[in-house]
């Protein structure tokens, strides 16, 4: 698996653990649901450290998490915003 499908994979893991759809956490993340797709497919070039940042607050996991370092995405809160 590539860089890129593990980040997407685990993106994709903890949006669902949070129980919303692209187009929820998109705009949450105040992004279009095209391309929340296009990184949890793993089909992206790149990402900046402003989006990694944000959607790690909003999925309440850390950047870490995100891109393979630690397999702890850390606790689903159980009222999410």
């Amino acid at each position: 698996m590539t860089a890129h499908e593990v980040f997407g994979e685990r993106l994709r893991r903890r949006r669902m653990a949070l129980g919303w759809s692209q187009v929820e956490f998109a705009r949450r993340v105040e992004m279009w649901p095209t391309a929340i797709s296009r990184y949890e497919g793993g089909t992206y070039k790149s990402i900046s450290f402003v989006h990694l940042r944000t959607f790690a607050t909003v999925l309440h996991t850390s950047c870490d998490y995100l891109v393979g370092l630690t397999d702890d995405a850390g606790p689903v809160p159980t009222a999410a915003e």
